[in-house]
């Protein structure tokens, strides 16, 4: 993608990978996700975003399913899954989840529903590059009992905190675990930690001033993942965030 769309205003010229993670946690025995990863089929999200600039190219790695198997794990194995944004890349296979708790936040979701005419950006995207619709088929009618909409607040049962970030899209936060005497916050908000160590925010945004609010959220915790950074797993070999 176009560096500006990571460093607001900044790198006109180059471009560079942004990866969409998908994150493991267990935490007092509870089976966490942060995302679901993208459609088995990504074709509508490839497109859309190849109708920008055809330079721009989507390779997929691995499914949901070989996720979970590399982890030993099935779709019902799964707690908790925490969807930061509401889009895409982050709400496919979310039908392979019965039994999870589905959190997403309050502002996100009504968002999604009654999207602000004064802003725009987030109504003007297809529906299917927000979320399949066999995917939201499914979440308003099987899966309606399971969503949690959250606002600034503790999950004590996860030892977490989901906090608004904003910036990106309405449905963007941070979420907070604390593990080992130590935050880690997981955030969309940023793209990468130079976003942070240097406090430039990211280029597509909806928000300049929710930027630097999350700044100085960050600043309260002590390990930072920001959640699309191709250099996670540079800080993290094999993917394992040791504290």
């Amino acid at each position: 993608a176009p560096s500006v769309e990571l460093y607001y205003m900044q790198k006109f010229d180059t471009w560079e990978a942004i990866n969409f993670y998908v994150f493991y946690l267990n935490v007092n025995g509870k089976h966490i996700l942060i995302n679901t990863g993208v459609p088995n089929n990504p074709e509508v999200i490839t497109k859309f975003w190849e109708q920008w600039d055809p330079r721009v190219k989507f390779k997929k790695h691995l499914s949901m399913q070989e996720i979970l198997g590399n982890l030993g794990l099935s779709p019902d194995d799964i707690d908790y899954v925490f969807i930061t944004p509401l889009v895409g890349y982050s709400t496919g296979n979310l039908d392979l989840f019965d039994k999870a708790k589905i959190v997403i936040h309050r502002k996100g979701w009504v968002d999604f529903w009654a999207p602000s005419l004064k802003r725009g950006y987030f109504s003007d995207l297809p529906l299917e590059v927000i979320i399949e619709k066999k995917v939201l088929c499914k979440l308003v009618t099987e899966q309606r009992n399971n969503i949690v909409l959250v606002d600034d607040q503790k999950i004590e049962e996860l030892n977490a905190e989901t906090i608004f970030g904003g910036v990106h899209h309405r449905s963007s936060m941070i979420i907070v675990f604390n593990i080992n005497g130590k935050k880690i916050a997981f955030t969309d908000s940023i793209f990468t930690l130079e976003n942070y160590r240097t406090r430039t925010p990211i280029g597509i945004l909806e928000s300049i001033d929710e930027a630097y609010e999350v700044f100085n959220k960050l600043d309260k915790v002590d390990v930072i993942i920001p959640i699309f950074d191709r250099e996670l797993e540079a800080r993290f070999p094999n993917g394992v965030i040791k504290l």
